[in-house]
């Protein structure tokens, strides 16, 4: 692959366009172009690769837009946008629970859901040796973790998934100064980095006039005994020119929707059994996910309905016999 023609790609895409108009600029096929995407990802290119209609755009945000705070954009020309939030999901534990992952994504296409947001710890990263919880790890490096979940994380054609990186993620970045958010990316289309701990992802119309935002955050700490009250305390710290629509926390574990200063906040729970971490910690843990459709009238929210999908009980051993659930060519 000549470098010329990376970087002649990586002008073209450096704006919206279509896969199609792409392959003429270049003179070359989908199959060629979509593998010198892949290769800029596995450089460390964020490029958004998404289906609109009966067409497929690309984007290349370079690697500033995932180390910096800039904005993340999704295009579309809905008018009904529906949302799913899930985060946590620990891959490569052995109290992972990628059975129920499957059944979410399934749910959420049965639902008509384009787009899911991951807030955080995708991998559950690495432990010492010396840790009382490297057993609870089936895979012990940056390279296999992000093998595995490349290989093994839901696949449906259509649905996207836009992910930040959580504490747990950011072992491999201490360890092995690698970025598991961009191992991932490289080799899965449908799965989107975004930046690490936090992001602002903000939806626009075809014009690219901006109509809602989503900040997504990957906290640290406990959530105290009233679960509302560490976000409505972010909430009231936030200046009235960083209020963002819709509010997402992952991280603690629990489930809890809000609405305060005009902010629909969510706490995003996880997708994992109770790991003897959290038991040690005193962690109380929560499965499920959100489904959230959002009604726009005149370029803004009009209604928020949101929809909690809970699960009561873990699948024990779930990571020896989980099946791999892919729906449509990837």
């Amino acid at each position: 692959m000549k470098k010329e023609e990376l970087e002649n790609l990586k002008k073209i895409i450096s704006k919206e366009i279509t896969l199609e108009r792409v392959c003429k600029a270049m003179n070359l096929s989908e199959l060629e172009i979509l593998g010198m995407i892949s290769q800029l990802k596995h450089d460390g290119d964020n490029i958004l690769v998404s289906k609109k209609n009966d067409s497929v755009y690309i984007m290349d945000y370079g690697d500033d837009f995932i180390e910096n705070e800039h904005n993340y954009y999704i295009n579309t020309s809905a008018d009904e946008i529906r949302l799913g939030f899930i985060s946590d999901t620990r891959l490569c534990s052995r109290f992972q629970q990628l059975s129920i992952l499957n059944d979410i994504y399934k749910k959420a296409n049965d639902m008509g859901i384009t787009d899911i947001i991951h807030c955080g710890d995708i991998s559950e990263g690495v432990y010492p040796s010396s840790s009382l919880y490297n057993d609870t790890i089936f895979l012990h490096d940056v390279t296999s973790q992000s093998d595995y979940i490349v290989d093994n994380y839901p696949y449906i054609s259509g649905l996207n998934t836009h992910f930040i990186l959580g504490e747990h993620d950011l072992t491999h970045l201490k360890k092995e100064k690698a970025d598991i958010g961009k191992l991932i990316s490289s080799k899965r289309n449908d799965m989107n980095y975004l930046a690490k701990k936090r992001q602002k992802i903000v939806f626009r119309n075809e014009l690219g006039k901006e109509m809602f935002s989503i900040l997504v955050l990957h906290p640290s700490g406990k959530i105290p005994y009233t679960i509302s009250y560490k976000p409505q305390q972010f909430i009231s710290s936030m200046r009235s020119e960083d209020k963002t629509d819709i509010l997402l926390h992952g991280h603690w574990l629990q489930t809890e929707h809000l609405n305060f200063r005009e902010i629909n906040e969510f706490s995003v729970p996880s997708v994992v059994a109770t790991t003897p971490e959290m038991t040690d910690r005193g962690d109380q843990n929560t499965i499920g996910a959100w489904f959230v459709t959002i009604k726009l009238k005149n370029n803004k929210i009009e209604k928020i309905s949101p929809l909690f999908l809970p699960y009561y009980k873990a699948i024990t051993d779930d990571y020896k016999k989980a099946k791999v659930l892919k729906l449509g060519g990837m």
